[in-house]
């Protein structure tokens, strides 16, 4: 992704902290994708949540690979 993502600090599974990066609002199913795929996590909306299921669903498993 070409524009510098925000990072919110949370407590991981494990107690630790942890930075993950926050999809900008105008982000597209791409720009979701790689970031994902580069970071693992991510925040999004309810809506980019549901519009990224649907499109892994479609072709593309959580780590990037194509069905």
């Amino acid at each position: 992704m070409s524009r510098p993502l925000t990072y919110q600090n949370r407590t991981g599974p494990d107690g630790e902290p942890v930075s993950v990066p926050v999809v900008p609002p105008d982000a597209t199913l791409e720009e979701i994708e790689e970031i994902v795929s580069a970071e693992g996590a991510a925040i999004m909306t309810d809506e980019q949540q549901a519009a990224f299921d649907k499109h892994v669903s479609e072709g593309v498993t959580r780590d990037g690979r194509a069905r």
